[in-house]
Protein backbone atom coordinates (compact mmCIF):
# COMPACT_ATOMS: atom_id res chain seq x y z
CA UNK A 1 0.00 0.00 0.00
CA UNK A 2 2.85 2.42 0.83
CA UNK A 3 4.56 1.69 -2.51
CA UNK A 4 1.46 3.07 -4.24
CA UNK A 5 0.71 5.84 -1.71
CA UNK A 6 4.08 7.67 -1.85
CA UNK A 7 4.08 8.01 -5.67
CA UNK A 8 0.42 9.08 -5.59
CA UNK A 9 1.31 11.84 -3.12
CA UNK A 10 4.18 13.02 -5.34
CA UNK A 11 1.99 13.01 -8.45
CA UNK A 12 -0.75 15.02 -6.78
CA UNK A 13 1.96 17.58 -5.91
CA UNK A 14 2.79 17.86 -9.61
CA UNK A 15 5.72 15.48 -10.21
CA UNK A 16 6.38 14.95 -13.92
CA UNK A 17 7.92 11.50 -13.53
CA UNK A 18 9.01 8.94 -10.98
CA UNK A 19 12.36 7.36 -10.21
CA UNK A 20 11.97 4.44 -7.82
CA UNK A 21 14.76 2.47 -6.12
CA UNK A 22 13.34 -0.95 -6.99
CA UNK A 23 11.03 -2.55 -9.53
CA UNK A 24 7.71 -2.14 -7.78
CA UNK A 25 5.54 -5.22 -8.18
CA UNK A 26 2.38 -3.45 -7.07
CA UNK A 27 -0.52 -3.31 -9.58
CA UNK A 28 -1.69 -0.03 -8.00
CA UNK A 29 1.66 1.56 -8.92
CA UNK A 30 1.36 0.46 -12.56
CA UNK A 31 -2.22 1.81 -12.72
CA UNK A 32 -1.02 5.10 -11.24
CA UNK A 33 1.73 5.47 -13.86
CA UNK A 34 -0.76 4.68 -16.64
CA UNK A 35 -3.44 7.02 -15.28
CA UNK A 36 -1.09 10.00 -14.93
CA UNK A 37 0.72 9.08 -18.19
CA UNK A 38 4.11 9.85 -16.67
CA UNK A 39 7.51 8.22 -17.18
CA UNK A 40 8.73 5.87 -14.47
CA UNK A 41 12.24 4.42 -14.07
CA UNK A 42 13.70 1.96 -11.57
CA UNK A 43 17.28 2.26 -10.35
CA UNK A 44 19.70 -0.20 -8.76
CA UNK A 45 18.05 -3.05 -10.63
CA UNK A 46 18.18 -4.23 -14.24
CA UNK A 47 15.27 -6.29 -15.51
CA UNK A 48 14.39 -6.45 -19.19
CA UNK A 49 10.97 -7.86 -18.26
CA UNK A 50 10.05 -4.94 -16.00
CA UNK A 51 6.98 -2.92 -17.02
CA UNK A 52 9.10 0.25 -17.27
CA UNK A 53 12.80 0.91 -17.98
CA UNK A 54 15.34 -0.07 -15.37
CA UNK A 55 18.80 1.34 -14.78
CA UNK A 56 21.16 -0.71 -12.68
CA UNK A 57 22.68 -4.14 -12.64
CA UNK A 58 21.54 -7.69 -13.20
CA UNK A 59 21.56 -8.87 -9.59
CA UNK A 60 20.96 -12.52 -10.48
CA UNK A 61 23.82 -12.64 -13.00
CA UNK A 62 26.24 -10.94 -10.62
CA UNK A 63 25.41 -13.31 -7.74
CA UNK A 64 25.73 -16.29 -10.07
CA UNK A 65 29.17 -15.01 -11.11
CA UNK A 66 30.19 -14.63 -7.44
CA UNK A 67 29.22 -18.21 -6.58
CA UNK A 68 31.00 -19.53 -9.68
CA UNK A 69 34.11 -17.62 -8.61
CA UNK A 70 33.99 -19.19 -5.15
CA UNK A 71 33.39 -22.63 -6.68
CA UNK A 72 36.37 -22.12 -9.01
CA UNK A 73 38.44 -21.36 -5.89
CA UNK A 74 37.53 -24.82 -4.59
CA UNK A 75 34.63 -24.02 -2.27
CA UNK A 76 31.89 -26.64 -2.35
CA UNK A 77 29.69 -25.47 0.52
CA UNK A 78 28.90 -21.77 0.50
CA UNK A 79 26.88 -19.90 3.10
CA UNK A 80 24.83 -16.96 1.85
CA UNK A 81 24.12 -14.06 4.20
CA UNK A 82 21.27 -11.97 2.82
CA UNK A 83 18.79 -9.31 3.79
CA UNK A 84 15.00 -9.56 3.89
CA UNK A 85 13.68 -11.19 0.73
CA UNK A 86 9.95 -10.29 0.71
CA UNK A 87 10.65 -6.55 0.71
CA UNK A 88 13.60 -6.56 -1.68
CA UNK A 89 13.60 -7.58 -5.36
CA UNK A 90 17.37 -7.17 -5.50
CA UNK A 91 18.03 -9.67 -2.71
CA UNK A 92 15.53 -12.17 -4.17
CA UNK A 93 17.28 -11.91 -7.56
CA UNK A 94 20.71 -12.35 -5.96
CA UNK A 95 19.60 -15.50 -4.15
CA UNK A 96 18.08 -16.90 -7.36
CA UNK A 97 21.33 -16.25 -9.23
CA UNK A 98 23.40 -17.86 -6.48
CA UNK A 99 21.15 -20.92 -6.54
CA UNK A 100 21.54 -21.22 -10.33
CA UNK A 101 25.31 -21.46 -9.91
CA UNK A 102 25.12 -24.08 -7.20
CA UNK A 103 22.57 -26.63 -8.38
CA UNK A 104 24.46 -29.74 -7.20
CA UNK A 105 24.92 -28.56 -3.62
CA UNK A 106 22.22 -26.58 -1.86
CA UNK A 107 23.29 -23.21 -0.56
CA UNK A 108 23.17 -22.51 3.15
CA UNK A 109 20.96 -19.43 3.51
CA UNK A 110 21.25 -17.12 6.53
CA UNK A 111 18.82 -14.17 6.55
CA UNK A 112 20.05 -11.16 8.51
CA UNK A 113 19.40 -7.46 8.78
CA UNK A 114 21.43 -5.30 6.38
CA UNK A 115 23.97 -4.09 8.92
CA UNK A 116 27.32 -4.98 10.45
CA UNK A 117 25.44 -6.39 13.45
CA UNK A 118 23.26 -8.45 11.12
CA UNK A 119 26.37 -9.91 9.47
CA UNK A 120 27.92 -10.74 12.85
CA UNK A 121 24.69 -12.40 14.01
CA UNK A 122 24.57 -14.51 10.84
CA UNK A 123 28.25 -15.41 11.32
CA UNK A 124 27.53 -16.75 14.80
CA UNK A 125 24.89 -19.05 13.32
CA UNK A 126 27.22 -20.11 10.47
CA UNK A 127 30.14 -20.89 12.77
CA UNK A 128 27.83 -22.70 15.20
CA UNK A 129 26.53 -24.85 12.31
CA UNK A 130 30.12 -25.42 11.13
CA UNK A 131 31.11 -26.75 14.55
CA UNK A 132 28.09 -29.01 15.02
CA UNK A 133 27.43 -30.39 11.52
CA UNK A 134 30.60 -31.45 9.70
CA UNK A 135 28.64 -32.55 6.60
CA UNK A 136 27.14 -29.09 6.18
CA UNK A 137 30.34 -27.21 7.00
CA UNK A 138 30.97 -24.28 4.70
CA UNK A 139 34.36 -22.92 3.68
CA UNK A 140 33.10 -19.64 2.18
CA UNK A 141 30.55 -17.00 3.09
CA UNK A 142 29.02 -14.81 0.37
CA UNK A 143 27.29 -11.76 1.82
CA UNK A 144 24.76 -9.88 -0.27
CA UNK A 145 26.21 -6.61 1.03
CA UNK A 146 29.66 -5.43 2.08
CA UNK A 147 28.18 -4.16 5.34
CA UNK A 148 27.09 -7.68 6.28
CA UNK A 149 30.46 -9.05 5.14
CA UNK A 150 32.21 -6.71 7.57
CA UNK A 151 30.13 -8.16 10.41
CA UNK A 152 31.07 -11.70 9.32
CA UNK A 153 34.74 -10.65 9.16
CA UNK A 154 34.60 -9.16 12.67
CA UNK A 155 33.02 -12.30 14.09
CA UNK A 156 35.57 -14.55 12.34
CA UNK A 157 38.39 -12.46 13.80
CA UNK A 158 36.87 -12.69 17.29
CA UNK A 159 37.03 -16.47 16.87
CA UNK A 160 40.64 -16.17 15.70
CA UNK A 161 39.76 -17.61 12.31
CA UNK A 162 42.14 -16.58 9.56
CA UNK A 163 40.61 -15.04 6.44
CA UNK A 164 40.93 -16.45 3.81
CA UNK A 165 42.94 -19.45 5.11
CA UNK A 166 40.25 -20.78 7.49
CA UNK A 167 37.16 -19.18 5.95
CA UNK A 168 36.68 -17.08 2.81
CA UNK A 169 34.40 -14.05 2.97
CA UNK A 170 33.03 -12.18 -0.04
CA UNK A 171 30.92 -9.04 -0.07
CA UNK A 172 28.67 -7.31 -2.57
CA UNK A 173 28.85 -3.60 -3.53
CA UNK A 174 32.59 -2.76 -3.48
CA UNK A 175 32.19 -0.04 -0.87
CA UNK A 176 35.28 2.15 -0.52
CA UNK A 177 36.30 0.84 2.90
CA UNK A 178 36.30 -2.80 1.71
CA UNK A 179 39.84 -2.28 0.38
CA UNK A 180 40.93 -0.85 3.73
CA UNK A 181 39.69 -3.63 6.02
CA UNK A 182 42.23 -6.11 7.36
CA UNK A 183 42.42 -8.27 5.37
CA UNK A 184 40.93 -6.39 2.40
CA UNK A 185 37.48 -7.69 1.62
CA UNK A 186 36.91 -9.61 -1.60
CA UNK A 187 33.84 -7.91 -3.04
CA UNK A 188 31.82 -7.44 -6.20
CA UNK A 189 31.81 -4.15 -8.08
CA UNK A 190 28.42 -3.66 -9.66
CA UNK A 191 28.35 -2.59 -13.30
CA UNK A 192 25.42 -0.44 -14.42
CA UNK A 193 23.21 -1.56 -17.33
CA UNK A 194 20.27 0.22 -18.88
Amino acid sequence: ALEAQYPRDLLTLGADGLIVPVVLRVPAFDKLVDRFEIPARATSYFDQEAPYPTIGYDNAAVAEMAVRYLRDCGHQRIAIVHGPVPENDRIAARIAGAERACLETPLLLYPAELSVTGGATAARAIFQDNSTDRAARCSAVLCMSDVQALGVLFDAQRRELRVPEDISIMGFDDLEWSRESNPPLTTIRLQISS
